[in-house]
């Protein structure tokens, strides 16, 4: 059994626990028959995943764990006959992601992605196109197409408005209008040009980007993919409640079990193919402001944190997809969101709109049929 708790500030009755600049609180426990994965993340819900293996199988499961990466608490979990090899590729995962965070942090400044934002810092800006990796060009790409379909409400240029944000949440007030309007005038998607041979244009001064939305899912999938390239197809990545799952190590699939909304009653559902599951959500991570409730998320067509009390799942084909979709229907009305997610075929979602005054759930047309199941 697999069991994945996401982005919640539930209990757990492991007692490993742990935490991040995300204020992730994780534990890990290992049974004979059975190994239990629990990411305590900001949202009240609780997304857990559950696989209940025949007593004749042979794959045996192994969990491996690091914090403080991406932000994150990386968890890895393979199922595996050979001991020895899941060690070696849960180190070869770890290595990879390290890799990648060491060329997309928006905080280390020997970045590949803080470079770039560090050539606009500068009197009158960027002096000349700055030439990046293929692969964080191909990433910043596909950011700025979903930029484009979402009418902003993704934006990796985002970097001046969730930092003016985060320090209102900080003094618990609202940012002076001179430093919010500076940081939405250093903001926009339509502000940074993809040009060729992988160099990239930032059009106004003091532009910062911030993957945070994304990043940590795409590192999820790549780990995943080398797994599966060293021959363990049967593994789990998660990154803080964004989770890539591989090939069901049986016949059962996977079981999605979803808990912790308005709703009481227990929802699961099964999948039986690779997927990715991404979460959204502001039950910890959120400030009063003259008796108003503001997210950490922000709203960055406005500059301030969203009002709205939302707890969102996506299930992907990969959580690239996952991750970033997340967050972006998390600031979409309904109507909005649904369109949007027309756009991506293998992406559904699950969302329970949280406000006491106005308790709803809805979902996307091909998300899969809720049951009772438990195990």
């Amino acid at each position: 059994m697999i069991k994945v708790h996401s982005k919640s500030q539930g209990q757990s009755p492991m007692k490993l626990q742990t935490s991040t600049p995300k204020q992730v609180q994780a534990a890990f426990a290992l049974r004979p028959s059975c190994v239990s994965v629990v990411s305590q993340l900001f949202l009240c819900c609780v997304l857990a995943f559950l696989f209940t293996s025949c007593a004749s199988a042979p794959l045996k499961a192994y969990d491996f764990q690091r914090s403080h990466v991406m932000g994150s608490d990386f968890r890895i979990v393979i199922h595996s006959a050979n001991e020895a090899a899941a060690k070696a590729g849960a180190e070869a995962a770890f290595a990879e992601i390290a890799r990648l965070e060491a060329l997309m942090s928006d905080y280390r400044d020997s970045s590949e992605l803080f470079r770039l934002s560090e050539s606009s810092c500068v009197p009158g800006g960027q002096k000349e196109a700055f030439q990046v990796s293929p692969e964080l060009y191909d990433l910043l790409a596909w950011c700025q197409d979903l930029a484009k379909r979402s009418d902003g409400a993704f934006d990796v240029t985002c970097g001046p408005v969730v930092r003016c944000w985060r320090m209102a949440r900080e003094f618990k007030a609202k940012p002076p209008e001179k430093m919010r309007q500076r940081a939405l005038a250093a903001s926009g998607w339509s502000k940074m040009q993809l040009l060729p041979d992988h160099k990239v244009r930032l059009l106004v001064p003091n532009m910062k980007l911030d993957l945070g939305a994304v990043a940590p899912g795409y590192a999820a999938d790549v780990a995943l993919k080398l797994l599966e390239d060293r021959g363990l197809p049967h593994s789990c990545v998660d990154a803080s409640g964004d989770i890539s799952f591989g090939a069901p190590p049986d016949d059962a699939g996977w079981l999605v079990k979803i808990e912790g909304s308005s709703d009481p009653r227990p929802r699961s559902f099964r999948v039986f193919k690779k997927c990715a599951v991404g979460t959204s959500g502001d039950s910890v991570r959120h400030v009063d402001i003259d008796g108003q409730r503001y997210s950490h998320i922000v709203d960055l067509r406005s500059g301030l944190g969203l009002t709205n009390r939302r707890l969102v799942f996506v299930l992907a084909d990969n959580n690239r997809e996952a991750d970033a979709l997340a967050m972006t229907l998390s600031v979409l009305n309904r109507e909005q969101g649904l369109r949007l997610l027309e756009t991506f075929p293998g992406s559904q979602c699950l969302i329970f709109q949280e406000d006491p005054r106005d308790r709803q759930q809805w979902s996307s047309p091909g998300f899969p049929s809720l049951t009772n199941d438990k195990e």
